[in-house]
């Protein structure tokens, strides 16, 4: 076998895996700031009253004493 031989399947298996994780880590990254904008505007609607703690924990769908310890 010549150095520049190589197998094709592995080396496009290889690029599609590196396509995929690209992927996901650009979905998480948009997930993180969309998670980001949706806890500021709950903490808002807290902040104005519009919003029970109770209810925004049920939205965020965390428990109320794990928002409560975020907004201290």
């Amino acid at each position: 076998m010549c150095i520049f031989e190589y197998d094709e399947e592995k080396a496009f298996a290889a690029q599609r895996a590196e396509g995929i994780e690209e992927g996901r880590a650009e979905g998480r990254a948009e997930g993180k700031e969309e998670n980001k904008i949706e806890f500021m505007k709950v903490l808002s609607l807290i902040k104005k009253g519009t919003l029970t703690i109770h209810d925004a924990a049920i939205r965020l769908g965390v428990s109320e004493t794990e928002l409560s310890d975020c907004l201290i």
